[in-house]
């Protein structure tokens, strides 16, 4: 079975660590969550075996990581996660890693400041109406391990550099196969 929790209306601020974790075999559904200046991520999923519902977030500040961020074992299987966000309006960072055959429907997604997407081993992403904006000082690539991943109707914006990007070359959508 998996925990059931609902969480609306909440205002995360000048937090240290993650606002919202979220670990394995829950149902969470999430309704108008705000962060603001939350060190580590306004929301972190981790594990696997969970159903998460996530309509209305917006997070500020100038902490990189305050927006949303999942990051899934690669040991061992724990289960797929099934990702639904919508009407999210971010500062800092979109950053979404699936294993175990995830998926991820995500609409309306504005990130302003860094993004990644990667989904392998059978898991699925299909982001729509959003736009995404690249930091020109990321270092790694948006989109890696390209399995099935889907954008439609998404607008991709290069961000102003605060100086030039380490790597000679900025962009504001790159793809990898990563081997590792």
């Amino acid at each position: 079975g998996r925990l059931i929790v609902k969480i609306s209306d909440v205002t995360l601020k000048e937090g240290a660590g993650d606002g919202i974790a979220i670990r394995r075999n829950a149902s969470v559904e999430m309704d108008n969550i705000k962060a603001s200046n939350i060190f580590r991520r306004g929301i972190q999923i981790g594990g696997g075996n969970n159903i998460i519902n996530l309509n209305g977030y917006v997070s500020t500040g100038t902490e990189e990581a305050t927006g949303i961020h999942c990051e899934m074992p690669k040991t061992g299987d724990m289960g797929a996660n099934v990702i639904k966000l919508q009407n999210l309006d971010m500062d800092r960072n979109f950053s979404i890693g699936l294993l175990h055959g995830s998926k991820l429907t995500a609409k309306n997604v504005v990130s302003r400041s860094g993004w990644s997407v990667t989904a392998k081993d059978g898991s699925t992403a299909t982001i729509s109406n959003s736009s995404f904006t690249s930091s020109p000082k990321q270092k790694q690539a948006n989109v890696s391990f390209p399995g099935k991943i889907q954008f439609t109707n998404v607008d991709f914006y290069l961000g102003e550099p605060d100086s030039a990007p380490e790597s000679g070359v900025a962009s504001a959508v790159r793809v990898a196969m990563n081997s590792n």
